[in-house]
């Protein structure tokens, strides 16, 4: 039996390889507290933490800066503005040679133009650190930093009202470095209204990225006159600034300092949140690397594994993670281990509810309240599972009778999946985990191959289990079903070979920001906050509820 789970184990391991996309120091594209294993039960009598419990009923952009709409095209003169009087018709679906229109050249086109309109792809963390360091000194850079992020769609969408971008801009790439293609090319159509075009090629004449762009445009004229007259005017305003000192942080009259970067730059000046959540396996990593991290327009945020809650909560307090998902039991364990302290985080939102499964042998115990002192019952230290269990003991002296790893040190294993290979091999073995039911790999995996290792989820209904309550007064715990798996559940309430409900208890999944970076990067927590909460139906949706 031990080798036919193995084999299931490793299969889990495949399935989330080829399900979960692979994310850069487990960056997001895709269960725990020590308090004193006490005689009585938990008191939570310390204060409530502050709490955000708004909604929102739009749905986030799915792109970090996403760019704006893109400037239209068009094949008749413009009208007179900023940008100027352009002067002919753009050459949309010139191929550079000069050609007529062919299917070809529309083709070419339409595929370049495409590279505009879609989304940066999510940047790697080490990717975004390079680029922070590589423009970190560039006064421009550093001048858009400091601009507000939330105001920078309308503001651009106001700059390049009136402005048609010609065909040939699309044969380029999306960016040079740090530049925007689009506002490069802008600034070569208002011309006839100022020189911020040669003031440009003036100052940044020895930047690498301002050079690259020159060296692509200059192969694009040799068969565009257009083109070719613009970048000649350029030239003749830059060279009457000859002499003129240099100046590196240039800023274009009329244009505000991030409209000129390109994306990458944008999102490397975006803060970065790590995020502690549990195994590749579980809810926590899907929701932040599948949702959060992709969905939201505030932070750079990567997802950090993690053994669990307990682990999490120390994370966090620590400052090694800037935030994280927690079993709601976890934190009032470290709230009240935490009596009269300050606490070190603060909790964001509870966008789902977790469900306690008990995993046994089928020739072992067929509820919790069955367990004594001749079971064992695994979970890995510093898990969700583990916080949970502190609670059980706390509220019935009987459940310190049971063996785990908190009385018996040799039960120590490093996952669930080891704690699960444990209960296959011995008929007086359980396993605690705690997710929301039916929507994490592992689960799914131990549901296919439960009978032929005789696994069974069993009740988790005892009278005083609930009991537990937060400072507030509200229950921590509330008993409900679990109706999501088929072969862990046919030793149900209907008994015998069917399947049954399963009574357990449920509580909350909290999201906590650690108040240190909260307080640095204030205007991100805001605006991160209210994306967040926001997703809330979609998080729901994707564990579901």
């Amino acid at each position: 039996m031990l080798k036919q789970l193995s084999t299931m184990a490793i299969t889990a391991i495949a399935v989330i390889a080829i399900n979960v996309p692979y994310i850069e120091d487990v960056e997001a594209k895709g269960f725990s507290s020590s308090r004193s294993f006490s005689s009585s039960r938990s008191s939570f009598s310390s204060s409530k933490s502050s709490f955000s419990s708004y909604k929102s009923k739009s749905k986030t952009s799915s792109s970090s800066y996403k760019t704006a709409s893109k400037p239209k095209t068009s094949n008749t003169k413009t009208t007179s503005s900023k940008f100027g009087n352009s002067k002919g018709k753009s050459s949309s679906y010139k191929t550079v040679t000069g050609a007529k229109q062919t299917k070809t050249a529309k083709s070419a086109l339409k595929t370049q133009r495409a590279k505009f309109k879609k989304a940066p792809s999510k940047t790697s963390s080490a990717s975004i650190a390079s680029n922070k360091a590589k423009y970190s000194g560039n006064t421009t850079y550093s001048s858009a930093r400091a601009l507000n992020r939330s105001t920078y769609h309308t503001r651009r969408n106001g700059y390049y009202a009136g402005y048609n971008a010609p065909g040939y801009v699309y044969y380029g790439s999306p960016s040079y470095g740090m530049w925007d293609t689009i506002f490069l090319y802008s600034m070569l159509n208002s011309m006839s209204n100022n020189n911020n075009a040669g003031q440009f090629a003036h100052n940044y004449q020895n930047n690498a990225d301002y050079q690259n762009w020159r060296r692509e445009a200059d192969v694009l004229a040799r068969d565009n006159a257009e083109l070719r007259a613009q970048l000649a005017t350029m030239d003749g305003q830059s060279t009457k600034l000859n002499g003129t000192a240099i100046n590196d942080g240039y800023v274009p009259t009329g244009v505000d300092a991030d409209i000129m970067m390109s994306q990458e730059a944008l999102i490397s000046m975006k803060p970065t949140m790590n995020v502690c959540v549990g195994s590749q396996s579980g809810a926590y990593f899907r929701v932040v690397a599948g949702i959060m991290a992709p969905g939201n327009n505030s932070v750079n945020m990567v997802a950090v594994t993690t053994k669990g809650t307990g682990e999490t909560l120390s994370n966090i307090a620590n400052g090694t993670c800037d935030a994280g998902f927690v079993q709601g039991d976890g934190y009032w364990n470290y709230v009240e281990a935490n009596k009269g302290a300050a606490l070190p985080f603060e909790r964001v939102f509870s966008p789902y509810k977790e469900a306690v499964h008990l995993v046994c042998n089928d020739k072992g115990p067929s509820n919790i309240g069955a367990l004594s002192g001749s079971n064992k019952v695994y979970f890995p230290l510093g898990s969700g599972a583990a916080e949970t269990w502190k609670n059980f003991a706390g509220t019935s002296d009987k459940y310190k009778q049971v063996n785990t790893v908190f009385n018996d040190p040799s039960m120590k294993v490093d996952s669930y999946e080891a704690a699960l290979l444990k209960v296959t091999a011995d008929k007086n073995a359980c396993a605690v985990y705690v997710a929301p039911p039916g929507s994490t790999t592992l689960m799914r995996n131990i549901d296919a191959g439960a009978k032929a290792a005789q696994l069974v989820l069993v009740d988790v209904e005892d009278g005083t289990l609930d009991d537990t309550q937060d400072p507030s007064g509200s229950d921590v715990y509330s008993f409900k079903d679990i109706n999501s798996y088929k072969a862990l559940q046919r030793k149900g309430s209907c008994y015998g070979y069917c399947a049954g409900s399963i009574k357990t208890l449920y509580v909350n999944a909290d999201f906590i920001v650690n108040n240190k970076w909260k307080k640095t990067n204030t205007t991100a927590y805001n605006s991160l906050a209210i994306e967040l909460i926001g997703m809330t139906p979609e998080i729901k949706a994707a564990v579901k509820q």
